[in-house]
């Protein structure tokens, strides 16, 4: 707080320089009266933000390499700590023979131009970065604070490089833990590294990863019926979008669209909040990055449980004229708190959302607006809607039935690898632990089916277990796994 106005010059400088330095937000308090006050500024404060490279010693370096260099099958996991760092991962990858997988947040910075890429791990990712991260004996974690510690190596040493030592060993233990720049790490570490000549192990999982990409792509289909797949409407947006464009996207399905359907070119950027519970950041994160970024297109992908939450923020889009381009993805209810209570055995409640029409009250607080239920008309509405000079909202009908699939189809014996704990009775259901809370899911698929016959959703058949989350039950009129 500027408690006097020869403060205020001082205390703006320190607390530009503190948001700097932390790359976080500082509060600088000015009251009323003091507002009014005339400042004399004869004092030069000014802010001053260094970039100190950072990395290990060079004792440290020799303990990664011999660790690396010991080892058969090397896989790199980067998280956010990557970014600027693309060559010289993609130089330390190339000579350990090393495929890269990555976390959702450092999609950006290493999916684009990467002969070696994998895809992500955890619940967002796919078969090959899964497995990659499983299978191998020695994983370099750079930059990364993955907090699900069920998709790490049961027996494999660990290295982790990160500029926070708070986050060295806290998700997982680690063999060996230093503190550095993810760019100039690497950079020093690559000289003391063995060339190697084996690449079976990264060709494997780069294929495995291509058959997969090569399988998500033909998926992506409009419905039988002409409706619209969010897969659909994501690959679509990601098609017509700018290069450069700013994509933002609320928790839940959008989010897990965002970052398995938004191409990454080295230009794009993702953001969402991959926390627990967060529900409607997408529009507020828009408007920020607008702000921010003038000259860039920014496309919120919001849930419609998120939109409905925000009503005053499109008057604040009107009333600011700040352009961001607003897709509503409309499925009718809150999709993953419906999964969380089907993988507790309950009934799904007050999931269901009676929604209005999202492009009438936007038209109507003055955005442009516009709805659309059928695939065939997808495609020239979202060109109509990215092409608008101002702010703009489409509203999209998307299949409530689609599924988001976890990377692996069944629990298998790893002990627990998987699951955090297991349900006594039902060994196919599971919990799986970040170390600050607990995300239920079911074995197989994150699932979502009708149950036509709620009456009857809940009775003993005398089967031990069902391997799959979305076959029905042995008895008809059931479309719910026996308890």
């Amino acid at each position: 707080m500027i408690h006097t106005p020869e403060q205020a010059r001082r205390k703006t400088v320190i607390a530009c320089q503190t948001a700097l330095a932390k790359r976080g937000v500082a509060v600088l308090i000015v009251p009323a009266d003091i507002s009014a006050s005339v400042v004399d500024d004869n004092i030069p404060y000014s802010v001053h933000v260094a970039r100190p490279v950072t990395r290990p010693s060079d004792a440290d370096l020799a303990e990664i390499a011999e660790i690396l260099n010991k080892s058969e099958n090397v896989v790199l996991y980067g998280g956010s700590g990557c970014q600027g760092a693309h060559q010289e991962i993609l130089a330390v990858a190339n000579k350990l023979k090393a495929p890269i997988a990555h976390t959702s947040r450092a999609k950006d910075f290493l999916e684009f131009d990467n002969p070696y890429n994998i895809g992500m791990t955890g619940m967002l990712g796919n078969e090959a970065g899964y497995h990659a991260l499983l299978d191998c004996d020695a994983l370099l974690m750079l930059g990364a604070d993955f907090a699900w510690r069920q998709f790490y190596p049961d027996k494999a040493k660990i290295v982790q490089v990160d500029i926070d030592p708070t986050h060295l060993g806290r998700r997982h233990p680690i063999t060996k833990g230093v503190v550095g720049d993810v760019k100039a790490t690497m950079a020093s570490l690559l000289p003391m590294l063995a060339e190697r000549t084996d690449d079976s192990f990264r060709s494997a999982y780069v294929k495995r990863h291509a058959k997969y990409r090569e399988s998500e792509r033909a998926k992506v289909a409009v419905g039988h019926d002409g409706s619209i797949p969010g897969t659909y409407l994501t690959q679509v947006m990601s098609r017509h979008a700018e290069k450069d464009a700013l994509f933002t996207a609320d928790d839940g399905t959008p989010a897990a669209w965002a970052y398995r359907h938004i191409d990454a070119n080295g230009q794009r950027r993702i953001f969402a909040s991959l926390l627990h519970g967060t529900m409607a950041n997408g529009m507020p994160s828009a408007i920020g990055l607008q702000k921010a970024e003038p000259g860039r297109q920014v496309v919120c992908m919001a849930g419609d449980g998120g939109i409905s939450m925000l009503f005053g923020d499109l008057m604040t889009v009107v009333q600011q004229e700040v352009p961001i381009k607003i897709a509503v993805y409309d499925n009718g209810k809150l999709g993953f708190v419906e999964i969380e209570q089907k993988a507790e055995g309950m009934l799904d409640t007050f999931t269901k959302l009676k929604n209005p029409n999202f492009a009438g009250i936007a038209r109507a607080l003055g955005l442009w607006g516009q709805a659309v239920s059928d695939a065939d008309q997808l495609e020239t509405s979202v060109k109509d809607w990215l092409a608008q000079p101002g702010p703009a909202l489409l509203h999209v009908h998307v299949n409530p039935m689609q599924l988001v699939m976890p990377p692996f189809m069944r629990a298998g014996d790893r002990n627990g690898a998987l699951f955090g704990s297991r349900h006594p009775a039902r060994p196919w259901r599971g919990r799986l632990g970040n170390g600050e809370g607990e995300f239920s899911l079911i074995e197989g698929a994150m699932w979502q089916r009708v149950t036509p016959n709620r009456a009857a959703a809940q009775h003993a058949c005398g089967q031990e277990s069902l391997p799959w989350a979305d076959r029905d039950c042995s008895i008809r009129g059931s479309h719910r796994l026996c308890p």
